[in-house]
């Protein structure tokens, strides 16, 4: 979920920051308060599409440490199926 938050937030800032000069061009001097609207919408998506990016870091991180816990207290948990049966036999 947080992924797919994180790609729609980019798509859409990308698109914003795309079509911001389009519409000011188009709009003249009275787009002026519609671009400063948008510039605000892209500098929110920005951080939410930030926070999205160090939560998943986080959740990465998490999981890797967890897995070298598990390596560390377990060897055998890595090995493919059957060895450790091999080892003992």
């Amino acid at each position: 979920m947080a992924r797919g938050d994180l790609i729609k937030g980019m798509v859409l800032g990308v698109t914003v920051a795309a079509a911001t000069p389009l519409v000011i061009a188009a709009m003249g001097a009275s787009g002026r308060p519609l671009a400063r609207a948008l510039g605000r919408s892209g500098r929110i998506l920005q951080e939410k599409a930030r926070e999205t990016a160090a939560e998943l870091l986080e959740v990465a991180e998490d999981t890797i440490a967890e897995l070298q816990a598990v390596e560390t207290r377990c060897p055998e948990a890595t090995d493919a199926p059957g060895e450790a049966s091999r080892r003992t036999a």
